[in-house]
């Protein structure tokens, strides 16, 4: 669920999700991001950062 949504003219997009805080930046490649984010959160695992800013190479801790 999210917790928190926002949204900076640098940035982009991030949204908080509980303690996950997933930076989406702008809403290019939008499907691949999240196609990218189902399949992270699928796989039960923890993250505290995913970074979807660049669709070509995302990131996650």
């Amino acid at each position: 669920h999210v917790t928190d949504l926002i949204q900076d003219h640098d940035d982009g997009i991030t949204v908080t999700s509980g303690s996950t805080e997933i930076r989406i930046g702008e809403s290019i490649d939008l499907d691949s991001k999240v196609a990218f984010l189902s399949a992270l959160t699928r796989s039960g695992q923890a993250f505290s950062l995913i970074d979807l800013r660049h669709a070509d190479a995302p990131s996650y801790r």
